[in-house]
Formats: C-alpha cells, structure tokens, sequence
C-alpha cells in the first residue's frame, strides 16, 4: 500500500503518509483497514502527508469520488501537506469538493499543520 498510518490516541489523530503516486483504490484500501483498527475513532482529526513528488495516479474524478464520502466525523479537522505544487493542486481541489461544513485545509509545511490542528510541533514523536 502507498498509504501507511498511525493512528496517535494520545493526541486523537491519525496520521497518515504517502510516499508513492496514489488512485482510488489506494484510499479505499487505506479507509478499509483504518475502519478495520479497533483504536480508530471517527472523531479524530486527521493529517496526510504527501512526501513524494511523482506524477500523480488520480483523476477530478477519482477525487470528486474520494471527497464525497468519509469515514471522518463531521467535526473532524482534516490537514494535508502537499509537497509538490501537482500534489498540493490534487490536494486543493479535494478540499474544494468537500461536502458544507467539513473542515479540510492543505499546507506546505507540517508544522503549519499541526498548528492548525491545535498540536504542538513534537505532537508526532
């Protein structure tokens, strides 16, 4: 999987990571095996960080489809730290096609993140 993650209970967030291009059914399969953790909670906020800087493998298509469900509660803040401007675009339109009232923002940095999510910077050691 071009997905991995670590769900931090201690400060309620999952943190995810891609380091490799990614498509629909790389985030299906991330969504399944983070439903499939007993330590996930829906209500946890949430940070993606796209390190790489490959071409990307999804469609507006592909991303309207990832945008219009979520295994995330409404309240949920969700950060991505988009490392390439393709990445930071594909990110961007994500956020625009969220559903009213979901609280998705993309960054540059991870330390923007994470203040944005109300972390302290060492909230990922």
């Amino acid at each position: 999987m071009r997905l991995n993650f670590r769900i931090r209970s201690q400060v309620r967030l999952v943190h995810d990571s891609i380091d490799q291009p990614l498509d629909l059914t790389d985030i299906r399969a991330l969504r399944e095996a983070l439903q499939a953790d007993p330590t996930f909670d829906p209500h946890f906020d949430q940070l993606v960080e796209c390190r790489h800087t490959l071409p990307l493998r999804i469609n507006r298509d592909e991303v309207a489809a990832a945008a219009s469900s979520s295994i995330y509660a409404p309240a949920s803040r969700r950060a991505i730290v988009a490392a390439s401007d393709a990445a930071f675009g594909v990110a961007r339109m994500f956020q625009l096609m969220q559903p009213k009232g979901s609280q998705v923002a993309v960054f540059r940095s991870t330390a923007e993140a994470l203040a944005w999510l109300g972390l302290e910077p060492n909230a990922l050691d």
